[in-house]
């Protein structure tokens, strides 16, 4: 047979989460399974507005969320931004890849391929005592090394 899938909110509504990542396990012992080609997945159409900011919550306005941390601990700091502006604080790392992560709507990146886009953090590293450490660019690892940002597409 064929199949439809959708996601649903909690009013019924369709929508289409943050991440999605299809996957099918090997196939069955069984006869009659359905298979990729015999379901389609529902993707709701854009607002207007959607896609204006790729990344939520890029001002830190409330809390952290929907930003995401791997690897020790992820705070949310109502004054330690920029101007006294709220910001994430992420503290007890022991690798240079621990740190901060969103989830893009990829229906946004879709509409966006071939554009290019920008993008701009502001960000301010301090040792263990809260004193500013300066980070070398020329440094791919250690204690020096700058923040990075790495975008990958599962």
């Amino acid at each position: 047979g064929t199949y439809v899938a959708e996601f649903q909110n909690d009013m019924g509504a369709v929508v289409w989460p943050r991440y999605v990542q299809e996957r099918w396990d090997l196939k069955p012992a069984c006869t009659d399974y359905p298979s990729a080609e015999d379901v389609s997945l529902v993707k709701p159409h854009l607002l207007v507005d959607e896609c204006d900011d790729l990344l939520l919550n890029g001002h830190m306005d409330e809390s952290y969320e929907p930003w995401k941390h791997n690897g020790g601990k992820i705070e949310f700091d109502t004054t330690a931004g920029v101007n006294g502006s709220g910001a994430i604080t992420t503290t007890k790392r022991t690798k240079t890849s621990h740190g901060l992560g969103q989830h893009l709507d990829t229906r946004c990146v879709e509409k966006h391929k071939g554009q290019q886009l920008e993008f701009s953090a502001q960000v301010k590293l301090v040792d263990s005592e809260l004193k500013t450490v300066h980070c070398d660019p020329n440094q791919n690892s250690g204690s020096k090394q700058c923040p990075e940002l790495d975008i990958k597409k599962y």
